[in-house]
């Protein structure tokens, strides 16, 4: 019996305790679960020893003229059987809409409830609504402006990940693989469109909870619950496929981030994309239509005073 004991404190040490009994060797690795370098030298350990092993096992093989590829019973082969224009997307399939879905909301929310609630606090939100334009073209314009800001924040932010994990993955000699090359121009055009309504639901529930709030404070506690809701939408459905059911594409935001994993994983199919296409519009149409009747009652005045 031999044993070899790793110094420490009593929190970080590790003992291994060899057994030389039998025709097998046996080490037997006491360490403290509680304590993170303890457990780290513990896997150093088991580490050190199956390299060992691994030696021993190929000393003891040579003997007889063989080496441990010899050993192996079954030879395993992975087969991609998914398109050739979807393999390598899988990263990007997990990663592309939760990133979009959170910087239409990020690049969005600062501008939109500065535009609405920022201009009651400041004063200027009552000359504008008393000029010749419209009330529902002003409305209608905040929404725009916000959308757009989202819009280019989103799409700019998600090209720079594209390209940086790009360059990564090939210094790394592909460890990061993604396939850039099977964005053709049909994928492209159908993530922009799905975007554009994203941003636009986005920025018109933006709008119009800001429209209610008196001060930006009153606004941010509005929509904070709703930009959680979207966190979350979006962490738990990183790891989901896209549903076989049409139903889902019924509902706003997670419909788009449905669609958007059809398109980069080439399952692309027209009548989940009109049904998305379709959901999100009548959504935004009906927020819009509250937001210009806010504008265009005495109840927005009365809130900016």
């Amino acid at each position: 019996m031999n044993n070899y004991n790793v110094v420490g404190d009593s929190d970080n040490t590790i003992i291994v305790e060899f057994d030389h009994s039998g025709n097998k060797l046996t080490a037997k690795i006491y360490y403290n679960s509680t304590s993170s370098k303890s457990r780290f030298a513990s896997q150093m350990v088991k580490t050190a020893l199956n390299s060992y092993e691994k030696l021993l096992v190929a000393k003891r093989l040579s003997k007889y003229s063989l080496n441990l590829k010899d050993l192996d019973a079954i030879d395993i082969t992975d087969v991609d059987m998914a398109p050739k224009e979807a393999q390598g997307t899988d990263f990007l399939a997990v990663m592309l809409p939760y990133l979009i879905l959170i910087y239409i909301f990020s690049g969005s929310m600062n501008i939109g409830l500065a535009t609405t609630a920022g201009e009651k606090e400041r004063g200027t939100l009552s000359p504008i609504l008393v000029n010749q334009v419209s009330r529902t073209s002003i409305a209608l314009g905040k929404v725009l402006y916000v959308m757009s800001t989202g819009l280019i924040n989103s799409v700019s932010t998600v090209i720079g990940f594209m390209i940086a994990f790009k360059i990564l993955g090939d210094s790394l000699g592909g460890a990061l693989p993604m396939n850039i090359a099977a964005f053709t121009p049909g994928k492209t055009l159908g993530l922009l469109f799905t975007i554009l309504t994203v941003s636009a639901l986005a920025s018109s529930i933006i709008v119009l909870l800001g429209s209610f709030a008196k001060s930006m404070k009153e606004a941010g506690t509005y929509i904070m619950p709703i930009y959680i809701g979207v966190l979350v939408l979006g962490i738990s459905t990183m790891q989901m496929d896209p549903s076989k059911q049409l139903s889902m594409y019924l509902i706003p935001m997670l419909n788009s981030v449905f669609v958007m994993k059809d398109i980069i994983i080439a399952r692309f199919e027209l009548t989940k994309f009109l049904v998305m296409l379709l959901s999100n519009i009548a959504v935004t149409s009906v927020v819009i239509y509250a937001i210009a009747k806010l504008f265009n009652s005495e109840r927005i005045l009365e809130s900016s005073e």
